[in-house]
């Protein structure tokens, strides 16, 4: 099974019986829930005061802070899956988000990163006007080659790269859509 869901992260895990995920920039914590049904323990880390209340209600717990910044309360915990999933593009330092990610894996852990894509065909053709873009709130833009290199340099092996697109972003109604907000 192909994405971010509770039966693929199982298949990397297959021994491990009581699954610990971490979530740095969880949102309003609902990717997480089908997780927390699954049985796993899901924590979040969120910036967001008014994201991170409507997340205390589906994880099991939530913090403040980012993925450069993850609460002290965090600093002996580890996990069997770290999370940064749209939000390492947010980071001003997304190799220190990386490294703090890392950190709270336990060996044999899985990190999964999920960013727009900047070699999609999408940002070849609209540019800034490109939803995923999201400038000025997305400081960085990786593409599947970049964020490899950055986990490889930090001893990391790269289990799969998985796209996740929408063909309508190519639609010429949606592109002239996107053309006229932008």
């Amino acid at each position: 099974e192909a994405g971010d869901t509770p039966a693929f992260l199982r298949g990397f895990l297959p021994e491990a019986t009581h699954i610990r995920v971490l979530d740095l920039g969880c949102g309003n914590g609902v990717a997480l829930a089908p997780f927390r049904a699954a049985g796993m323990e899901v924590i979040g880390v969120e910036p967001d005061d008014r994201a991170r209340a409507v997340a205390a209600a589906q994880l099991d717990a939530v913090y403040p802070g980012t993925a450069e910044a993850p609460p002290d309360s965090l600093e002996e915990a580890s996990f069997d899956c770290v999370r940064v999933c749209h939000a390492l593009e947010h980071c001003v330092d997304p190799g220190r988000a990386l490294d703090r990610a890392i950190r709270f894996l336990r060996p044999g852990g899985v990190l999964m990163l999920e960013t727009p894509n900047s070699d999609a065909l999408g940002f070849e053709q609209q540019l800034g006007a490109w939803p995923w873009t999201d400038i000025p709130r997305h400081l960085h833009f990786f593409s599947a080659r970049s964020l490899q290199r950055a986990c490889e340099q930090r001893g990391l092996t790269v289990e799969t790269c998985d796209y996740r697109g929408f063909g309508r972003q190519l639609t010429d109604g949606w592109l002239a859509a996107e053309q006229r907000i932008h």
